[in-house]
């Protein structure tokens, strides 16, 4: 299930089921001239959604957060970005979010290398 496809009370009935949550954490910059700026972001969303879909009724995901902690390649153009401070600030209250609705089992799928220490 995409949760972003479903009513608050078919996301209730989920999360009071126990199913797992996948968050894709994915991020806008540059991959070399030849790829989208939203590569990573793109790859892990769809990652996101096949495994939970193999999952079943046991998973659904959210939609990919496509801002990551991108610093190290704001020299290229079109990079979007957060420090890594705001990102922590937002992948918690992300989380925060999932548990005040009753999710308990939670994945963040991590598409960027650049987001893996402020997310872990």
């Amino acid at each position: 299930m995409d949760l972003g496809s479903a009513t608050w009370p078919e996301a209730q009935a989920f999360s009071e089921r126990g199913g797992v949550l996948v968050a894709p954490l994915g991020s806008f910059e540059q991959h070399g001239p030849h790829l989208p700026l939203l590569t990573d972001t793109l790859i892990v969303g769809e990652v996101a959604r096949r495994a939970a879909s193999a999952l079943g009724e046991g998973a659904t995901w959210l939609p990919t957060l496509w801002l990551g902690a991108s610093p190290h390649h704001i020299g290229f153009c079109g990079t979007m970005t957060l420090q890594n401070d705001r990102y922590i600030g937002v992948v918690e209250d992300l989380l925060e979010s999932a548990l005040e609705s009753g999710f308990r089992r939670i994945l963040l799928l991590n598409g960027h290398g650049g987001n893996e220490a402020p997310a872990r």
